[in-house]
């Protein structure tokens, strides 16, 4: 997430929350001048701006910072083991900014011709195992690498990440 996105959020969500507050339990106070309603509510705003805007900045920074120091990420496999997984993983390999992934190995499509990534990533297995392989390595992440002619796999990916909640 980002900073500007944080920020967003929590002046609206602050807002809102404010708002309700100051409606239901300070609009029927009694209050000497008009003006101490605009003190109380920016009051009211600023505090709770302030309160869980620090915090949250904070969290995403350190979260941020973990995941590009490599400390925490998704345990990720590439999916299929041809020239466009060879290429992925290149790019995965010598980005510079590490987006949180642990890159474990790769699974074989059923009709792979050349295995690139052979030597380079461990082999999970084949495409066929792919549940079993995915409880197995506690998969949270899959990248598909696939060659034209192995588009057929696309479906059998799709409905098990349906079935799966926690792979992206």
């Amino acid at each position: 997430k980002s900073r500007l996105d944080e920020l967003v959020t929590t002046f609206g969500v602050s807002l809102f929350g404010v708002l309700i507050f100051f409606f239901a339990f300070i609009l029927d106070d009694i209050i000497i001048t008009p003006k101490d309603y605009l003190k109380y509510f920016l009051f009211l705003f600023t505090c709770q701006f302030l309160l869980t805007y620090i915090p949250r900045v904070f969290i995403t920074t350190n979260v941020n910072h973990r995941l590009r120091k490599g400390i925490i990420g998704f345990n990720t496999a590439i999916i299929g083991c041809g020239e466009s997984a060879l290429q992925l993983y290149d790019a995965l390999k010598i980005k510079k900014n590490n987006v949180g992934n642990f890159l474990l190995g790769y699974i074989k499509t059923a009709d792979t011709q050349e295995d690139y990534l052979e030597g380079k990533l461990t082999c999970l297995g084949e495409i066929g195992n792919l549940s079993e392989i995915i409880a197995e390595n506690k998969l949270e992440e899959l990248t598909i690498a696939l060659q034209n002619g192995q588009r057929k796999y696309m479906e059998e990916l799709i409905l098990l990440a349906r079935d799966n909640r926690n792979i992206t």
